[in-house]
């Protein structure tokens, strides 16, 4: 803005963020997070995705503002999709690392970074491509 002015909130330059923050963008975008805490003590939200449960973690924190987060979901299922078709998703999809945890029960982690420097759109679009990456995710294993 002008000299005697501060930055609009989706001007402003991020290189973190708080988890009161990602809850304000997520809640102006229409969504319903819950912020706790994870089991290290930091904090994490909540965030329901297609009626399903979804989390963000934070990480790279210092007095509360973190560096970079991570989208996470994880999905049991009595029908186990098979390595191959995890590893299909791995090698086709840019967005969404997937893996089978010890049960064999697939989970889907998107991480972002703020290094550098973000707008708050950027935040706004990291969401957005996470809910079109975990709807196709839950197609891809069949849920």
């Amino acid at each position: 803005m002008g000299l005697f002015g501060s930055e609009p909130k989706e001007r402003q330059v991020l290189t973190s963020i708080t988890a009161d923050e990602m809850a304000a963008i997520l809640k102006d975008m229409g969504f319903s997070p819950e912020i706790s805490t994870d089991s290290a003590g930091d904090p994490m939200i909540r965030l329901p995705v297609e009626g399903l449960k979804s989390l963000i973690f934070f990480y790279g924190g210092t007095g509360g503002r973190y560096e970079s987060y991570q989208y996470s979901a994880g999905f049991r299922m009595e029908t186990k999709p098979s390595h191959e078709v995890v590893n299909e998703w791995n090698r086709k999809k840019r967005f969404g690392k997937v893996y089978l945890d010890s049960e064999e029960d697939p989970h889907i982690e998107m991480d972002i970074s703020l290094s550098g420097g973000v707008q708050r759109e950027y935040i706004s679009e990291t969401v957005r491509t996470w809910r079109a990456v975990f709807g196709a995710f839950l197609r891809h294993i069949g849920y």
